[in-house]
């Protein structure tokens, strides 16, 4: 069984996976109430072992530096937040690094 099991693993290979999140905040926005200011760009990566050591709260670190970058001002606010985590498994899942990219429009409402 644990020869089975061995070889089990060593047959398998690094694998990723990606996933999207939509963020919405409930805002309402029209093309005659704003202008488009610009965009701000994130990102946070860590390792994770065995799901026990390591591992952050990855997407807040990114939406907290999201909010940073974008020195919102009055009347101002981020919409269109795409935030999308990947996850790399390295020696059969033993070390996972965890990689989450955020990016975000900032417009001006009129």
């Amino acid at each position: 069984m644990v020869a089975v099991i061995a070889m089990a693993f060593s047959m398998t290979s690094c694998v990723t996976d990606a996933a999207l999140t939509a963020v919405s905040d409930g805002t309402s926005i029209s093309a005659a109430n704003f202008s488009y200011v610009g965009n701000v760009q994130a990102q946070a990566e860590t390792s994770v072992v065995l799901y026990l050591f390591g591992g952050a709260n990855l997407e807040q670190q990114v939406m907290d530096e999201l909010r940073t970058k974008a020195n919102l001002k009055d009347g101002q606010c981020l919409t269109n937040i795409r935030v999308t985590t990947e996850e790399q498994y390295v020696l059969c899942g033993v070390i996972i690094k965890k990689i989450v990219r955020g990016s975000a429009d900032i417009v001006q409402f009129k």
